[in-house]
């Protein structure tokens, strides 16, 4: 390797690993099976950083940048990260990864394992391992990476490597199911945005929504609209709205004395009949017993 080129000795670095013994003991913790991180760093303009891995690693590597951008390959699939981007190597998988000579990264980055690792890993589309981050998704990954640096710097508590564990939950659930820049359950980075569409009917439920009415809104067919609005919330267009409607209702009967038609009126609904199958479908109790509940 370059004499240049280094895997650490960073100006302004973190670096911290748990020690493997401690590791081995605490991992038999139910609350460490499922997922745990063993190693954590920050790199800031990491010049000359570079790593090989010939074999892989013993654990996955999650490598968020914030800032430069770096080179990576991970099991001869070759490409460029750069801010705004995290980069995930499953373990096992050979690897290299530097930072550009130019403009080198600046990155969070940590080594994780267990027994729902895998699961991560299979939500990346075949063949790409890195994920587009939404600004919102930075911060809160930032603000993650900071909370778990602060804890592992005292690793040999059993109660900072717990809470840990539960981090590694956290920073992976940010950048997979809480960055709008990237939907999983489309299997790739999200080609249409539609988070404005989804405020706009919580907003707006109680209002004569339709499902065309909102394809126009996006410029988007109505069959590509409701495609890309289930692969990005779960159900379709009017199920969320229905969902919308039952929330609202639901606060109503909780904070007023409204009547159940009054409150079917004021959920979108002109029919107080259809308005209570469906809130009985939908909550799983009827408006009379939903108000009659003891909540809290």
């Amino acid at each position: 390797m370059d004499k240049m080129k280094k895997s650490e000795g960073f100006r302004g670095q973190i670096l911290h690993m748990i020690p493997r013994p401690i590791l081995d003991r605490e991992c038999l913790h139910p609350l460490m099976q499922s997922l745990y991180i063993s190693d954590i760093g920050w790199y800031p303009k990491a010049r000359h950083h570079y790593r090989k891995r010939v074999k892989g690693a013993d654990e996955n590597i999650l490598i968020v940048c914030v800032a430069g951008r770096g080179l990576f390959e991970v099991e001869g699939h070759t490409g460029q990260l750069e801010a705004g981007q995290a980069l995930l190597i499953p373990r096992g998988v050979p690897h290299r990864y530097e930072a550009d000579g130019q403009e080198p990264w600046s990155i969070h980055w940590i080594h994780f394992k267990g027994n729902d690792a895998g699961l991560y890993v299979r939500l990346l589309p075949d063949g790409e391992f890195r994920l587009p981050l939404a600004p919102a998704c930075i911060d809160g990954l930032k603000s993650s990476f900071h909370a778990a640096t602060s804890a592992i710097a005292d690793a040999t508590s059993q109660s900072n490597i717990l809470y840990l564990a539960q981090l590694c939950h956290h920073l992976l659930g940010l950048v997979f199911f809480h960055n709008r820049a990237y939907s999983p359950t489309l299997r790739a980075p999200a080609s249409h945005d539609l988070q404005p569409t989804v405020t706009y009917i919580m907003e707006h439920c109680a209002e004569p929504l339709t499902r065309n009415a909102l394809a126009r809104h996006t410029g988007l067919s109505i069959a590509h609209f409701s495609l890309l609005f289930h692969r990005q919330t779960g159900v379709s267009p009017m199920q969320f709205l229905i969902q919308q409607r039952m929330r609202l209702a639901c606060r109503l009967m909780d904070t007023t004395s409204f009547t159940i038609r009054e409150i079917a009126i004021k959920a979108g609904y002109d029919d107080p009949y259809y308005f209570s199958r469906l809130f009985s479908k939908t909550i799983g109790h009827s408006p009379r017993e939903y108000r009659t509940m003891r909540k809290g």
